[in-house]
């Protein structure tokens, strides 16, 4: 075993630990419950590690590198939707979804090509930016709305 699969393995069993602690404390508090969203973001993000693991340990790599890409991005756009739960707003489940198919229609249509090819490269990376921005739209809104704020107007 060398040291990337033993960072694999540590960084899965720390995303499970955060999964399990917003779990708990959901489950301790009832006021907290909307927090339940932030241990499924972080369940869905732990897959991908999980996923880099039995690439290297299977004869069939293929089902692990899409499910890889999709659980990252899908973890990502978890978290977009648990910020909104925890700030008690609708998430955006139109453009969650928008971006989870784009990412996959993306992740299928440059399969076997090499992603240091800039213009292979470019499209498996374009969900990444659309996911955090989708995440960080969300905590922000507040600002636009109110002067108490620690930055009024930063998004106005």
């Amino acid at each position: 075993m060398n040291g990337a699969m033993v960072l694999l393995i540590v960084n899965a069993v720390v995303a499970g630990l955060f999964a399990l602690s917003y779990f708990l404390i959901a489950r301790i508090s009832r006021g907290q419950r909307p927090v339940i969203a932030f241990g499924v973001s972080y369940l869905l993000g732990m897959v991908t590690p999980i996923s880099e693991i039995a690439i290297r340990l299977t004869d069939y790599p293929a089902p692990f590198m899409l499910a890889s890409y999709m659980a990252l991005l899908g973890g990502f756009l978890a978290m977009a939707a648990a910020l909104s739960i925890f700030h008690r707003k609708r998430p955006a489940w139109t453009a969650i979804a928008t971006l989870a198919v784009l990412g996959l229609i993306t992740r299928i249509a440059i399969w076997g090509g090499r992603e240091t090819i800039s213009f292979m490269s470019w499209p498996s990376s374009c969900p990444w930016p659309s996911a955090f921005s989708c995440a960080a739209i969300r905590p922000f809104a507040p600002a636009r709305a109110s002067s108490t704020t620690p930055w009024p107007g930063c998004f106005s």
